[in-house]
């Protein structure tokens, strides 16, 4: 499938993924080779996604398995055609085939295979496959390893490597990241999730940004292990027509500051307010999305409500929207330091240390930011090799690989219960 027409499709994996399964279920996987569903769900999503773009019709529907599929490619050694990868792929493959069970496989150290993956450019980019699963102690050896390809900052005599965290649904894989850290890799590391609107606009369950998982100690070492808690102080500000997002609609979201409550207004492109909300996390959640689209989306073969549209974006968007975020994090980042008296605005708060003392600091001064444009270059460049999504979300992965963005995926077999953790790094 070619990239526009895949880029398009994730607007149908959305959907499937998240209304399509389970007991409630509102939309079934055959209405998506209708036109007139496939008309009205492309409504107010850009015109790069109507009808007359897609090669062929009837359109030709992948489910969260057959996309990842689609974009994941390899070729075995010597061979010049590529071949789709499916997960079970990556999640069964071992070098070491006799030691199956307990193996950590790295797949990208292995000859065999030259992955590639479609990006959104329009081409296609090589990417890195990384696999950790546990040994007989429980434990993920080797898993920082994910990160050897990252920048790592000096100043002074301190040097460390900043990674930069947007969690999606996956907090297990940041505990498992803090239990799996030996003493030479916490002097060398520090995490710094980056809480905001977007991630708590989601209604997956995830760590509260003042979590005391924050400030617990590593129960093996005894020792501290540092893991900052930011959250970024501003309102996130979409324009409509935005590319990552495909949709029409300018969204604006911000939280309250008890964490308890954000808000979301969407609006058109006269800027007048379509819909708002206070609490995203209920009002597009699965159960309410699939609950009107049973009883007012009225969908068949011949007639489908007009908000249909609208209301699968809001459901799309939780994760959609920390995608964005994640693609363009530097932009926030590339400001001064908190210096009320220079720039008000973009702002991160530690909340989770009385003092930065301890932190190599990853934000430009006003000094930085009157140097020659290679040097915020070179620090975007830097920022982006050293932001990675966390998920175990198969639809968000793929699109956030789609999005040229650094991935850890975590996943469970639903057969013997069994986890793994996949990275995908470019």
């Amino acid at each position: 499938m070619d990239h526009s027409s895949l880029k398009c499709n994730f607007i149908n994996t959305e959907i499937d993924t998240d209304l399509g399964k389970g007991n409630y279920s509102s939309i079934k996987e055959k209405i998506h080779n209708k036109k007139l569903f496939y008309d009205k769900t492309r409504e107010n999503t850009l015109s790069s996604c109507k009808i007359d773009d897609i090669e062929s019709y009837p359109f030709q529907f992948l489910d969260q398995f057959k996309i990842f599929e689609n974009i994941i490619q390899y070729n075995k050694k010597g061979e010049s055609n590529y071949n789709d990868c499916n997960l079970d792929f990556l999640i069964s493959y071992d070098k070491n085939t006799k030691n199956n069970d307990y193996n950590i496989s790295n797949i990208i150290s292995h000859d065999t295979f030259e992955f590639v993956c479609k990006t959104y450019e329009k081409k296609n980019e090589p990417i890195k496959i990384r696999k950790f699963t546990k040994n007989r102690n429980n434990d993920l050896n080797n898993i920082f390893s994910i990160f050897s390809d990252c920048v790592k900052d000096k100043t002074g005599e301190q040097i460390k490597n900043n990674l930069f965290f947007i969690i999606d649904s996956a907090d297990i894989i940041l505990k498992e990241l803090k239990n799996n850290m030996t003493i030479q890799e916490k002097e060398d590391y520090i995490i710094h999730v980056l809480h905001n609107a977007a991630s708590l606009s989601d209604s997956p369950q995830k760590m509260n940004p003042l979590s005391s998982f924050y400030k617990e100690k590593n129960p093996q070492q005894k020792e501290e292990l540092f893991i900052a808690s930011w959250l970024l102080c501003d309102n996130i500000i979409i324009d409509e027509n935005d590319s990552l997002l495909m949709s029409s609609f300018k969204i604006e979201t911000q939280f309250f500051p008890n964490f308890s409550y954000t808000f979301q207004n969407w609006k058109d492109k006269d800027n007048k307010l379509i819909y708002n909300t206070l609490k995203p996390t209920k009002d597009n959640n699965n159960y309410f999305t699939n609950k009107w689209i049973k009883q007012k989306g009225k969908i068949n073969k011949k007639n489908i409500n007009n908000d249909l549209s609208l209301y699968l974006q809001k459901k799309r968007f939780g994760d959609h929207l920390q995608i964005w975020f994640a693609k363009n994090l530097y932009k926030y980042m590339l400001k001064i330091k908190n210096n009320p008296d220079i720039d008000n605005t973009n702002r991160f708060v530690l909340l989770n240390h009385n003092s930065e003392e301890n932190i190599v600091d990853w934000r430009p001064t006003e000094k930085d930011l009157k140097n020659n444009e290679y040097f915020m270059e070179n620090l975007k460049n830097k920022i982006n090799k050293n932001t990675f999504f966390l998920t175990s979300d198969l639809a968000a992965l793929s699109y956030s690989i789609f999005q040229k963005i650094n991935t850890i995926f975590y996943y469970k077999s639903p057969i013997n219960n069994e986890m793994c953790i996949l990275s995908f790094t470019f």
